[in-house]
């Protein structure tokens, strides 16, 4: 009964400092910046490719160890493709991030030297790389990229840019592999051509 005297007193009190709380409230979440969330779904092939040397001819992901996919140094190496600067800078460069003022956070500043001046000295290709996140699915070769923006266009635009970019890189270092490995060959061709030259034998 005392306490609730108490309160009866002072509701005026208790009803303004509840008010005041919820004015707080709404107006922090009104200023808050809306970040939206875009979403594209890969899946991740094992396809081996095949390294060779004047040594040996191996295989990057080991085949005799069971379901190749399901190797988990292949999906690390696979994942730090997808975060990889090499893949942000496609990225950067396909949407041409590094003159994009808003998404330097750049468009509030209003004269242009200034804006020059700070834009250099942004590494676009970092801020690229921090807006992506990989999200295995469990038990699949299914991977989440997930990239988060202020503006929801540029969020889907990243996404898919990243898909784009994680498979066009994959390819370069597979070609790169594929004529790193004709040309080896085509060497040993040419020294063993040769001795046949010399010798008329192969050693």
């Amino acid at each position: 009964v005392q306490y609730w005297n108490v309160l009866l007193r002072r509701r005026w009190i208790v009803l303004a400092t509840l008010a005041a709380v919820l004015l707080v409230t709404v107006v922090v979440t009104v200023r808050q910046t809306r970040i939206f969330s875009s979403v594209c779904t890969i899946i991740i092939e094992n396809q081996a490719p095949r390294v060779l040397d004047a040594q040996q001819v191996q295989d990057v992901v080991d085949s005799g160890s069971g379901t190749a996919w399901m190797s988990r140094d292949y999906f690390e190496t696979q994942f730090k493709i997808l975060t990889s600067r090499a893949v942000a800078t496609r990225v950067a460069e396909r949407l041409a991030l590094a003159s994009n003022l808003a998404f330097l956070g750049l468009d509030g500043v209003k004269d242009p030297a200034e804006q020059e001046r700070l834009r250099k000295g942004i590494d676009a290709i970092s801020l690229v790389q921090g807006k992506l996140k990989v999200e295995p699915v469990k038990d699949s070769r299914v991977v989440r990229l997930v990239v988060e923006d202020r503006n929801p266009e540029l969020a889907a635009a990243l996404a898919n840019a990243f898909a784009e970019a994680y498979i066009t890189e994959s390819l370069a270092v597979r070609s790169s592999t594929t004529r790193n490995a004709s040309e080896w060959l085509e060497g040993q061709l040419a020294d063993l051509e040769g001795k046949l030259d010399i010798t008329g034998k192969v050693f």
